[in-house]
């Protein structure tokens, strides 16, 4: 069985996993932003940078994240 680390951020999940990747010495596979979903789905006003799914893989172990809404 393999776990997963999901983390949410709070608008800043790019910044958080860029830092990772220079100080932990990760690798960021993938970095979605609402921005680029397709156009038949809708996006959360306002939420364009916001990050939707973002994977790194640090030492052989698998780092998820993504914004939230603020409330």
């Amino acid at each position: 069985m393999k776990l997963y680390t999901h983390l949410n951020f709070g608008g800043n999940c790019e910044e958080a996993f860029r830092f990772y990747e220079k100080h932990l010495g990760g690798r960021i596979t993938m970095m979605m932003k609402a921005s680029e979903l397709p156009a038949q789905v809708p996006a959360p006003p306002g939420s364009a940078d916001a990050v939707i799914h973002a994977r790194m893989d640090v030492a052989g172990v698998e780092l998820i994240g993504n914004d939230v809404p603020p409330e």
